[in-house]
C-alpha cells in the first residue's frame, strides 16, 4: 500500500486532500462511487495533546460531512514515528494518508511507498487552492519530478532578543552578522550561566541552519 503525504499549513487541510484524492479515486470508475471508502490517517504528533484533541475533532467533522468516507485517525510518537512507519510498509499496514517531516515523504517516496500526488496538485491548480499555499512551498516538496507531498504545519524559526541584556552591555540590536557576534560575545558570563546565543538543541544543531536562513 502506498501513502497519500502531508508533512509538517493548517489541519483544515486534510479535508482538501482526502476529499481531492477520493474524488480523483472514484471518478476513474463509475462502479466506485457508490462504494464506502475506509482511510487510515496517520498524525505525527507536532504538539500538546490539544494538538490530538484538535485532529480528532477535526476528522471527526471530516466524517460527519462525508457519510460515504470514514477516515480513522491515529497519533503517533515523534520519537518512533520513523520505525513505526517502516515497519508498517514492510508488514503492508501503511496508512493512506500521513503527516510528518518533508524530508521522511523523500526517504519513502525512493522505497516505493509514498504515492505521488501530481493529480491533486492539478486539479488544485485549475480551481485556486493553491493560492492558500505561501509562495514557493508547493514547488520546494517536488522530487524526481513528481510531487510527494504538500505543506502541512509550517513552523517558522525566529530570532528573538532579551533587551536589558543588550541594554546592560551598552549594545544596540544587531544588523548584520558581525554585530551579531560583537553582541552575542558581549553578552556572554559564563560563571553566570548566561551565553549570547541560544537555540533548542537538536541531533547536528539542525535548528541553528533553520533560524539563520535569510529570508
Amino acid at each position: 500500500m502506498k501513502a497519500r503525504w502531508l508533512p509538517p499549513s493548517s489541519l483544515r487541510m486534510l479535508s482538501s486532500a482526502i476529499a481531492t484524492s477520493i474524488a480523483i479515486l472514484v471518478s476513474s470508475s463509475p462502479a466506485q462511487a457508490k462504494d464506502h471508502v475506509d482511510l487510515q490517517f496517520w498524525d505525527m504528533i507536532w504538539g500538546p495533546p490539544e494538538y490530538i484533541d484538535a485532529g480528532k475533532a477535526l476528522v471527526e467533522q471530516f466524517n460527519q460531512e462525508h457519510p460515504d468516507i470514514t477516515v480513522t485517525y491515529r497519533s503517533i510518537p515523534w520519537t518512533n514515528w520513523y520505525q513505526t512507519f517502516v515497519t508498517a510498509i514492510g508488514s503492508g499496514t501503511a496508512p493512506d494518508v500521513s503527516t510528518g517531516a518533508g524530508y521522511q515523504a523523500v526517504q519513502l517516496y525512493d522505497q516505493g511507498a509514498i504515492l505521488p500526488i501530481d493529480d491533486v496538485i492539478s486539479q488544485w491548480k485549475s480551481n485556486g487552492k493553491l493560492d492558500d499555499f505561501l509562495p514557493n512551498t508547493i514547488d520546494i516538496l517536488k522530487y524526481d519530478n513528481h510531487y510527494v507531498a504538500l505543506p502541512w504545519a509550517i513552523d517558522i524559526r525566529v530570532w528573538y532578543y532579551r533587551k536589558d541584556l543588550l541594554a546592560a552591555a551598552n549594545i544596540q540590536p544587531p544588523t548584520n552578522w558581525d554585530e551579531f557576534k560583537k553582541a552575542a560575545q558581549a553578552v556572554t558570563k559564563p560563571d553566570a550561566d548566561q551565553y549570547g546565543v541560544v537555540a533548542c538543541g537538536d541531533t547536528l544543531g539542525s535548528h541553528y541552519l533553520y533560524t539563520m536562513i535569510p529570508e
